[in-house]
Order: C-alpha cells, then structure tokens, then sequence
C-alpha cells in the first residue's frame, strides 16, 4: 500500500495517532500507537474513528 504523509488528525470521538491516505486517495489507514499489549479497547477506539 503506498500512501502519502500521515499525521494525527482530530476526530468527534478523539485524536487518531496517525492517519495516512494512499497516494489514489481511495483508502485510509488508522494507525494506533501503544506502548506494550493492547487490549481489546484498542479496537473499539479505532472503530470509533
């Protein structure tokens, strides 16, 4: 997937660590950044999103 810059961007549920659009700007990509496991919480704020 080639995608173009990604940055944080504000959303109505939260911030998103980084959000990159692929260069055809027909997909998105949410990318969570945590330290150590992520639990099951994760999931649902990234669905939030």
């Amino acid at each position: 997937m080639d995608c173009i810059d990604g940055q944080q961007v504000a959303t109505d549920t939260g911030s998103t660590d980084i959000l990159a659009i692929c260069k055809d700007r027909t997909r998105q990509l949410v990318i969570e950044l945590k330290h150590g496991r992520a639990s099951e919480v994760v999931v649902g704020q990234i669905q939030s999103y």
